[in-house]
């Protein structure tokens, strides 16, 4: 008697740890797709961060050129004023950007 109720115990065990198995594989496919999908969206995040710090330094660099330029052929017209407070914000840009750049990579490096 005891026997049998000890079988029966032990197949019960059996049965729960089968359906706790399936319930933890489960578990486990649905956070490996979801840590894929953060994966995804965080490289498309960093991927538009980079175009877009790409774009404005190149632009930034542009009017710096331009700024530069102005500065050594229009200075006697009385613009040399407004061309440097140009050259002065973007010095200013460009720090900004630096700090949003490091800001970024130290993030990303977590």
């Amino acid at each position: 008697m005891l026997t049998i109720l000890l079988v029966r115990i032990n197949k019960q065990k059996q049965s729960v740890n089968r359906l706790l198995d399936l319930k933890v594989k489960e578990r486990t496919k649905e956070l490996e797709l979801n840590r894929d999908e953060l994966l995804k969206r965080s490289q498309e995040r960093n991927l538009i961060v980079s175009k877009t710090v790409t774009e404005v330094t190149r632009s930034i660099a542009s009017i710096k050129g331009l700024c530069s330029l102005a500065l050594k052929d229009n200075n006697v017209l009385g613009r040399g004023d407004y061309i440097k407070r140009i050259d002065v914000t973007t010095d200013d840009l460009s720090s900004l950007i630096n700090v949003q750049i490091s800001a970024i990579t130290e993030s990303l490096d977590r």
